[in-house]
């Protein structure tokens, strides 16, 4: 392992958290995105350890010293049913993993992506235990959008170091000897124009985020007022950054959300700032050739380019090893498909894509409560428009469990199924002392 310029920023930001759970989970909201800087590199494993591996960790290792404790003096909480749903998923995958076991095809990738899950799996479990009241998730979400904003500011940045050329600070967050982390100066060939992936590991995984905390802004924050204006600031910084991404996910992301404005109208009030944007894009298409050709090739351009070649191949190839390994697949990590239904029919067989299902079905119908139009209620609304989001992304881009953004917010969803509108969550009770108020209440009667 090598430290990097991350780890003097990173760890102590740790040293601050770990004494309060709630100061990690904002650390944790705040870097999930910051999936191409390395606070440790391992070169030989091609890993970067991310801050969301950090901060997820610290977070968990709390929460299970907490449930030791709760255990050892005999105080039961109960699992919620999303998360025991997604623990399913993992045992799926592990048996899965096994299977392969058996026929001699499991390696240290395959094991990797295994526990990649099942830390995905376990931040979720960590983030609902860690939140008693409304407060704390809204905190955590609001954080998960100032990240992207800092995010999106820094892919400006790294757009204005190229038009210029000034040095590029790539040792400060963009460090990460991952696999797939692309650095700085990945460029849009055909027109010659930079593609920003900021602090991400690529483009596409930067507009992910980018897409994911618009919603957040938008839909849980935008009355009229000043709020209302500040959330507009917010949602032009995050349109910025998309459009400086050229990422077809970022296309893809930005029309949903905007299919989301329509469909919801009043609620989000985002009609106005979608026409006005519309009409802004139109005149930039029109009036500017260089933003007509990057539009043109970050869209439709693709079709006939390398990268849609592959992955339209890799999908099919999924296929035909589902049809020859229906129930269990060959393990997860096995197979690469660029959409999730392939990915997890041909790495997880029937079972995964049945354990996937009732998972996501579990998540989405968890309850979340409030009255119409209060805090709780709207950012329930966007939490699930994110969560549904990123669904529709890994349809067409793959299954991105690796990565944190889909566990954040999912863990954020269940803590605000599970806590008590602008009140602190039950304690969990001791078995005797409820006897004694039990006998205590009968003798009153």
């Amino acid at each position: 392992m090598s430290p990097t310029f991350a780890t003097l920023i990173f760890v102590p930001l740790l040293a601050w958290g770990v004494r309060k759970p709630e100061r990690l989970l904002l650390l944790l909201a705040a870097t999930v995105g910051f999936s191409g800087t390395a606070v440790l590199n391992v070169a030989p494993a091609e890993f970067g350890l991310q801050p969301y591996h950090l901060f997820g960790l610290a977070l968990v290792a709390r929460a299970v010293l907490e449930a030791a404790v709760d255990v050892a003096e005999r105080r039961w909480r109960s699992v919620p049913a999303p998360v025991l749903a997604l623990v399913a998923l993992w045992l799926v995958a592990a048996a899965s993993f096994a299977n392969a076991a058996v026929g001699g095809g499991v390696s240290i990738v395959l094991a990797a992506q295994l526990g990649h899950l099942g830390f995905g799996v376990a931040v979720v479990w960590a983030i609902q235990r860690q939140c008693r009241r409304v407060v704390d998730v809204e905190r955590a979400a609001l954080a998960f959008e100032r990240g992207a904003v800092f995010a999106a500011g820094w892919a400006l940045f790294q757009f204005a170091c190229h038009l210029t050329s000034l040095p590029y600070p790539a040792f400060v967050f963009n460090n990460s000897v991952g696999r797939y982390a692309d650095k700085f100066g990945s460029v849009l060939d055909t027109v010659d124009v930079v593609r920003a992936g900021s602090v991400a590991t690529e483009p596409s995984f930067l507009a992910r985020t980018l897409v994911f905390a618009l919603c957040l802004a938008v839909v849980r924050r935008l009355p009229a007022g000043r709020s209302g204006e500040m959330r507009l600031v917010v949602a032009a910084c995050l349109v910025g950054g998309l459009a400086l991404s050229t990422s077809a996910t970022g296309v893809l992301g930005l029309a949903a959300v905007g299919a989301v404005g329509v469909v919801l109208g009043r609620r989000v009030a985002l009609r106005v700032p979608i026409a006005v944007a519309a009409l802004l894009l139109l005149v930039a298409l029109l009036a500017v050739p260089t933003v007509r050709q990057t539009a043109f090739e970050s869209t439709l351009g693709k079709l006939d380019s390398f990268s849609f070649r592959q992955r339209f191949d890799s999908i099919a190839a999924a296929w035909d090893v589902f049809v020859s390994h229906p129930v269990l697949g060959t393990g997860l990590g096995s197979q690469t498909s660029h959409d999730v239904a392939g990915k997890v029919a041909s790495n997880l067989g029937l079972a995964g894509i049945f354990a996937l299902v009732w998972a996501l079905f579990r998540l989405f119908g968890f309850g979340v409560g409030g009255a119409a139009g209060s805090n709780r209620s709207r950012l329930g609304l966007a939490l699930r428009v994110a969560l549904g989001l990123s669904v529709l992304l890994d349809a067409v881009a793959g299954w991105s469990y690796t990565y944190g953004d889909f566990w954040v917010l999912a863990g954020l969803l269940v803590a605000l199924g599970k806590v008590a509108d602008g009140a602190a969550a039950p304690e969990p009770v001791e078995p005797v002392a409820a006897g004694r108020v039990a006998v205590v209440a009968e003798g009153a009667a």
